[in-house]
């Protein structure tokens, strides 16, 4: 990745921004000067999701500029002239998102709703793997999921919190923010000594400062073997495939909810 023609603030932003991808590795500089910095970054998706996460990143910093993809997985960002608008994206590369009150609908905060202490923690890797899998199926279908910069929208609260909507409200265009929920487990052992049966429920609510709207809900449960049953890993790495699984079976509801 090169960035040319930002000042150190944004650059060190940009940095940032980088670490606070859930999918990506650390940035290293390769090269810096005063007008170009070089960067080295893996991230475990396409080049549209980050075409689309660049361009917002921009719009959050407040700084103009061009977002292109080059030969040999390369991204350019560079700094536009102040007060010059910002040039389309170069020919053959990802189509621009729509404009106006379009955009609010298709950009998405997802926050986790572990509020009480029934659901999963924001922490743990069932969680994980169902954010992984809602920003995935999010993106795949045209949504922008917005990955705020050093942000902590909180855990184990009310949400939306505060730190959320104002988010959501420093977004030009604006934004909406989707609240993710997941329950159930298995117990180790059942009575005798039996595995008892894997149990997830996983909720996606809208949410504003004052209401949220369910949009999607569903559950279900799978036998666990009794290795598994005892192996308090193997047990959460079940949890989130059901999780998962009980989501790829309601997009098509989800897409049409959040439309």
């Amino acid at each position: 990745m090169t960035i040319e023609n930002f000042d150190a603030r944004v650059v060190s932003a940009i940095e940032r921004f980088l670490a606070s991808f859930r999918r990506g590795e650390a940035a290293m500089r390769v090269r810096a000067d005063s007008r170009v910095v070089e960067l080295e970054y893996r991230f475990g998706a396409g080049s549209e999701r980050l075409y689309r996460n660049f361009r917002l990143m921009l719009g959050q910093l407040g700084d103009a500029g061009t977002v292109e993809f080059g030969p040999g997985n390369k991204f350019y960002l560079v700094a536009a002239d102040k007060g010059a608008a910002v040039p389309p994206p170069p020919s053959g590369g990802p189509s621009p998102a729509p404009s106006g009150a379009k955009i609010a609908t298709k950009r998405l905060l997802v926050v986790v709703d572990d509020a009480d202490r029934t659901s999963t923690h924001a922490s743990n890797r069932s969680m994980r793997m169902l954010l992984d899998a809602v920003s995935t199926g999010l993106t795949e279908r045209s949504f922008e999921v917005i990955s705020p910069m050093g942000v902590d929208v909180g855990t184990r609260v009310k949400q939306p919190t505060k730190a959320a909507l104002e988010v959501t409200a420093a977004i030009p265009g604006g934004a909406r923010i989707l609240l993710v929920k997941l329950t159930g487990d298995g117990k180790r052992l059942g009575p005798g000594g039996a595995a008892s049966p894997l149990v997830a429920r996983a909720v996606l609510r809208l949410a504003d400062a004052t209401d949220a709207v369910l949009v999607w809900e569903g559950s279900a449960d799978a036998q666990l073997e009794h290795s598994c049953a005892r192996d308090a890993n193997c047990l959460v790495d079940a949890h989130g495939r059901l999780a998962r699984s009980i989501l790829a079976s309601g997009w098509a509801h989800i897409a049409a909810k959040l439309k």
